[in-house]
């Protein structure tokens, strides 16, 4: 029973039970359609109109993969970013056309150390010089210590590339051209490997040179190869490297400097990219290069050659003979010449498979050289150059004193040439 009051004070009780229909639920009021109502089932839930087992997700094998490959990309596109960012010189190449462009306008830029890419920076340093070098170099890792204190009275410009192959004789040749400066004296450093055809060449440093070489071949009449036509480049994989990336991460954290434009030719943690093309080593890198450093490094060079002595492949000797003629016809006087080895690396290889390749190099670089009529200087042979093994921070890097003395030579080679010259007029 319920009771309940009535308008005045009286009491009235109804009986529930009576009004309900025997056996009814009396949980609550019947309706017509028992249930949700249509409206209810829309307003909540996420899919209106849809069937409920239609709203049951059911995962199949398309789907997993599906996941799988979206987080493997994400985490790809990921890994090749950071690696970016922290080791730009590598694998960002609009930072390394930043950097050249800035060193051509006569900067400098500090860098970690020299794993970096030279083929890009190169290019727009070259393209940026305010005018036409005097004296250039073209050569590899060999001469990034040659800068223009050398030659302090000459516009001195150096166009060397980390571990280059024929490749990039006319990648660099073709930009000197290009951008309209060409050089009144060019020498060109031809390396031990210089000519090893690209099938046997066992590191990757070369790779980024590709596009370059492809693009400006057709100036010197030359049909380029096809390696890596495909574009999955060592430098695309080692960008996506996770070892790559911790140790990426590593070096950001210990650093006490970071990369950066300056206008500073030293520093104490970072080397330094020099405006000319020359580089000078970090003080801290310059206090590692101990005499016994360079004779432990010295003596594993000679091992490595001694296994793998160096071979000619026809095209690059093909390449380098258009490249020599290019810049003769095109009024540049040019020298040749070879990186002189540290004389513990020399005594090392003496009487032993790698010399008899050696010579070969030499002579068929010195048949080129008769061919059109041009000198060769220094030499492998440090003896033959005047440098001694403390002028070395392994069996092949030689400093400024070193280099300088086949500069030199060049540079004397050119007043020589004027005077003959001057003379003949005279007569």
């Amino acid at each position: 029973m319920s009771d309940f009051r009535l308008p005045g004070g009286m009491m009235a009780t109804t009986n529930l039970e009576n009004r309900l229909p025997e056996g009814s639920d009396r949980r609550f009021l019947l309706r017509a359609n028992a249930g949700r109502r249509q409206a209810d089932q829309e307003s909540s839930n996420l899919l209106p109109g849809v069937d409920i087992e239609d709203e049951v997700a059911r995962s199949t094998p398309a789907t997993y993969l599906f996941i799988l490959l979206s987080v493997l990309i994400i985490g790809v596109v990921s890994v090749r970013s950071i690696n970016s960012q922290l080791a730009p010189l590598l694998y960002d190449d609009r930072h390394v056309f930043d950097v050249g462009e800035a060193l051509g306008k006569g900067n400098s830029y500090l860098t970690y150390d020299l794993n970096i890419e030279t083929r890009g920076m190169r290019r727009e340093s070259i393209r940026s010089l305010d005018e036409k070098p005097d004296l250039a170099v073209m050569g590899a890792s060999h001469w990034q210590e040659a800068d223009g204190a050398i030659m302090p009275s000459v516009n001195f410009y150096n166009a060397h590339i980390h571990r280059d192959y024929y490749e990039d004789l006319v990648a660099v040749a073709g930009w000197f051209y290009e951008f309209d400066r060409m050089p009144e004296k060019i020498v060109i450093s031809i390396r031990d490997n210089q000519f090893t055809p690209v099938e046997a060449r066992t590191d990757f440093l070369w790779v980024p040179v590709l596009p370059y070489y492809r693009e400006i071949a057709h100036l010197f009449g030359l049909e380029p190869h096809s390696a890596y036509a495909n574009g999955l480049t060592p430098r695309l994989r080692q960008s996506v490297s996770l070892p790559v990336l911790s140790n990426n991460i590593e070096r950001f954290i210990e650093a006490t400097s970071q990369p950066e434009v300056s206008d500073t030719q030293m520093h104490e943690t970072l080397d330094v990219l020099l405006p000319d093309g020359g580089i000078y080593w970090s003080e801290k890198h310059r206090r590692g290069f101990t005499a016994e450093r360079a004779r432990f490094e010295s003596i594993a060079l000679a091992e490595a050659k001694i296994a793998s002595p160096p071979t000619l492949d026809p095209e690059g000797l093909k390449t380098f003979d258009r490249v020599l003629e290019f810049f003769v016809q095109h009024g540049v006087e040019v020298y040749i010449t070879h990186p002189p080895f540290n004389p513990i690396f020399w005594e090392a290889v003496q009487g032993t498979q790698y010399m008899p390749a050696l010579h070969r190099v030499e002579a068929a670089v010195q048949d080129l050289a008769d061919k059109h009529g041009l000198a060769v200087i220094g030499g492998f042979n440090p003896h033959e150059v005047g440098c001694t093994s403390d002028m070395y921070i392994d069996g092949e890097h030689a400093n400024p004193l070193c280099l300088g003395e086949i500069l030199l030579q060049a540079y004397e080679g050119a007043r020589h040439t004027a005077a003959l010259a001057s003379a003949r007029v005279r007569q």
